[in-house]
């Protein structure tokens, strides 16, 4: 038997991260994971996405070359080479992580852990059962694909968001459930490799939750890269027609259907709270209930990341496993700090904090909203990347950050500089008293503020 002070639950982002931090504060700690550590983020999700998105990407520029004055002859792709490259940058970065966990002394045990009661998790790997008795635990065991029970959805060549990251062979077709995150950057990755690609999304837009021009610009970019993109759109059922299958579904103009050589299901996830049978933590269909902290009901449980059904980002996930980390070495948990969102298609687009609507419901009319286009960025134009904008939202009193929200080149590298600016309750007054160096695409953010202000200084 195996006695720790804290015991994590799966290896992912907050659990690695949670790992890392408690061995660092002199904590000893013992790492479960069934699987690969890294998680889904690094062997099914984040990272193999962004690989292959990386590839995408390059490949649409190449095409444009000639509007740089560049005249690449006989370019081509090849999609083994595409998920070699994708094999390989993931099995780097877990080699990585394997070794780190391993320099600061954690003890990562491989196989299924289960907690037989509030001290105890048992660990079984084939025939080998392990004891691990623990002074505190973090449950950290992640999220899974949603499979709406749609009749039809087990056919052969319907796929969840994992195996679409694995195919062998690109399809002529693919049909995609589902407008979220996961379903416009798996289309951004097929269309670009010529794949035709068609979008069902159940609501009235794509990408829920996100502010209202963003979602505007990005379905104007679906139309014009050629993804067909029908919204308001309940699938009912799969079928096989001949060598293709066929989603049927009822639209705002009745029924209808699209044909294609794989469907691909991304009607998001939810959380994975396997191996807690045992423990008394009241309902977790939604997620396992926590409070700020990040406690469970049993003071000496923690869970982070998807599996308590909140924020399901893996960077929100690493700094609550670092918070409970500290907090178990003697220091204290802040709760969270806001979490940006980032989505990797051409182009890009990111947010953080309230959008224009919920700023509006929150603080009345008198909201201040700063919008500068990328089309009047020096560096867009160098870049040739100057399609969207960067809008600020500032309430109405004291003038402070509260929503930022672009669409264009780089968003998600920007979203960073204005998470930390809603974090630090910044106003309209400090980003204007800021100075960003030029031509960069960070000047948006001082152009933006500007605008705010009444005062645009590059845009009308």
């Amino acid at each position: 038997m195996i006695h720790c002070q804290v015991l994590i639950l799966g290896a992912g982002p907050g659990g690695y991260a949670a790992a890392l931090r408690a061995a660092q504060r002199g904590l000893r700690v013992c790492l479960v994971e069934e699987k690969e550590v890294g998680g889904v983020c690094l062997n099914r999700g984040c990272i193999p996405t962004k690989t292959l998105l990386q590839s995408a990407t390059l490949w649409r520029r190449l095409e444009h070359a000639e509007e740089f004055g560049v005249n690449p002859e006989r370019i081509s792709f090849s999609w083994p080479e595409i998920q070699r490259r994708r094999r390989t940058v993931t099995g780097r970065l877990r080699q990585g992580l394997s070794s780190l966990l391993v320099k600061r002394g954690v003890t990562v045990i491989r196989g299924r852990g289960s907690f037989e009661d509030e001290h105890f998790l048992q660990v079984l790997s084939g025939a080998k059962k392990q004891m691990v008795r623990f002074d505190h635990a973090i449950i950290a065991t992640g999220s899974r694909p949603v499979i709406p029970p749609i009749p039809g959805a087990d056919l052969p060549g319907v796929m969840d968001s994992d195996s679409a990251l694995t195919l062998e062979e690109l399809p002529r077709s693919l049909a995609i459930i589902g407008g979220g995150v996961i379903g416009l950057e798996m289309a951004e990755i097929y269309a670009a490799f010529g794949v035709s690609v068609t979008i069902v999304e159940l609501l009235d837009g794509i990408l829920n939750g996100w502010d209202a021009d963003v979602v505007k610009a990005e379905a104007a970019a679906c139309v014009r890269k050629g993804i067909g993109l029908h919204t308001s759109s309940r699938v009912y059922h799969i079928t096989r027609q001949g060598a293709a299958l066929e989603v049927n579904f009822e639209g705002p103009d009745g029924p209808a259907a699209c044909a294609a050589d794989r469907v691909l299901i991304a009607t998001g996830r939810r959380p994975n709270p396997q191996g807690v049978d045992r423990l008394p933590l009241g309902d977790t269909t939604r997620g396992i209930p926590v409070d700020e902290s990040f406690r469970t009901v049993i003071p000496h449980i923690f869970a982070i990341g998807d599996v308590t059904g909140k924020t399901a980002l893996a960077h929100a996930a690493t700094h609550q496993g670092i918070q409970v980390a500290d907090l178990l070495a003697g220091g204290t948990c802040d709760g969270c700090a806001p979490i940006p969102s980032c989505l990797y298609t051409d182009p890009p687009a990111a947010m953080v904090g309230l959008t224009q609507a919920q700023a509006t419901e929150t603080y009345g009319k008198g909201i201040k909203i700063g919008l500068f286009p990328f089309s009047a960025s020096g560096m867009a134009l160098v870049e040739g990347e100057a399609e969207g904008f960067l809008k600020l939202i500032f309430e109405p009193e004291c003038r402070q950050l509260v929503g930022a929200h672009l669409v264009g080149p780089c968003a998600y590298e920007l979203i960073g500089g204005l998470s930390y600016a809603l974090a630090n309750e910044a106003t309209l007054e400090s980003l204007l008293a800021a100075v960003f160096p030029h031509p960069t695409l960070s000047e948006a953010v001082w152009e933006a503020a500007a605008a705010a202000a009444g005062l645009p200084l590059h845009a009308f």
